[in-house]
This record gives structure tokens, sequence and C-alpha cells, in this order.
């Protein structure tokens, strides 16, 4: 009998202790770079483009080391239209990981800024260290197509888009660029005349 009454006060210790100790492991968590990091990333999903710039930069703050969330606030900053301010993040990326999983998606965010900051040679030049990391990988090949496109080397750029199109699977995801890239094709192939400028 005082045998189950030691182990019903030990199970309610425990059951204690438990309700005490996750309330804290919540608060540690809560302080943590990675929980904010994922703050972030959850508000970049929403679009809510300047909560989750704020959501990166706490993450930093508690660790200036923690390379997704440079990752993740340059990639705001490019969809937010401040690619200026996205450079220096994928620099501190490749800084901190030369070599590594994230290595590959700052090379093509970068070449994504540089181009849209309009230092194609700089965009081209990224958008091919990507595509060696990933060969295979068709929307580094449809960037690359773009910054050729946009810099007016549209000899390369046809080639690019008609490489992209041969390797592009179809499937909805990739549907509109797969669009896209057939549409500037044919305006490409079109005579000098009918041509428009890339996105005119």
């Amino acid at each position: 009998m005082a045998g189950k009454k030691r182990g019903a006060g030990l199970c309610a210790a425990v059951l204690l202790c438990s309700g005490i100790l996750f309330p804290l492991q919540l608060l540690a968590q809560e302080k943590s770079a990675e929980f904010h990091c994922q703050q972030g990333i959850a508000w970049f999903r929403s679009k809510q483009w300047d909560k989750a710039i704020a959501a990166f930069n706490q993450a930093l703050a508690l660790d200036p080391r923690h390379v997704k969330s440079y990752l993740g606030r340059g990639v705001t900053y490019v969809f937010a239209k401040q690619p200026e301010r996205a450079v220096p993040d994928f620099n501190r990326v490749l800084e901190l990981q030369p070599q590594g999983p994230d290595t590959f998606a700052a090379y093509l965010n970068r070449g994504l800024a540089y181009r849209d900051l309009g230092r194609y040679d700089q965009a081209l030049a990224d958008f091919n260290r990507a595509l060696i990391l990933k060969p295979d990988n068709v929307l580094a090949l449809f960037y690359k197509a773009s910054a050729l496109d946009l810099s007016g080397r549209r000899a390369e750029a046809l080639t690019a888009l008609k490489e992209f199109v041969r390797r592009c699977p179809e499937k909805e995801s990739t549907r509109p660029l797969l669009e896209q890239a057939k549409g500037r094709i044919k305006l490409l192939e079109a005579p000098a005349a009918a041509r428009k400028p890339p996105g005119g």
C-alpha cells in the first residue's frame, strides 16, 4: 500500500515538474535564433515582408552567424524590391558557408538581386556558379536566360530559353515560367522590327 502511494506521489511530482519545465522550454525556444528564423519564413510565405525582415533581424541579433537568417532576409529583400540590401546578406552567407546546403540558394538569389540592379555580368556569373552546383536546376537556367535577354545578348538568351523549355517538366508549378519562356522565344525569333524588350 505504501509503495502504491509513493508511486502515485512520484507520478504527480513528475507531472508537476513537466508542467513547470514545458513553459520554460518554450521561453528558451522563443529566445533562440532558429525560432525567430522560422517566424521570418512564415511571415515571408504570407508575403508580409516587413514582419519577415523584423523576425530575421531578431534572429541575427541573437546569433550573428545564423546562415539561414541571412539567406531568408536576403530573399525577402529581393521580393520586397530592395535588391541593394539583399546583396550583403548573400555575401555573408557565402562567407560563412562557402560550400554547404545554402550555397546554391545564395548564388541563385544574389544573381536575382544583381539582375534587378542591372548588374548583368555579376548576375550571370552567379547563375553560372549556381548551375555548376546544380546543373539540372531549371530555375537557375531560366534566370540566366532572363539576365542574358535583359543585357541584350539575344542569341544566347534564345539558346538558354530553348534549353529551359526542353528540360523543364510540365507541371502546375512550372507552367507560368514555361509560358513566359515560350512567349519570349517567339518574340526573339520574330523579325527585328517586331521585337519588344523583355517585360515590354
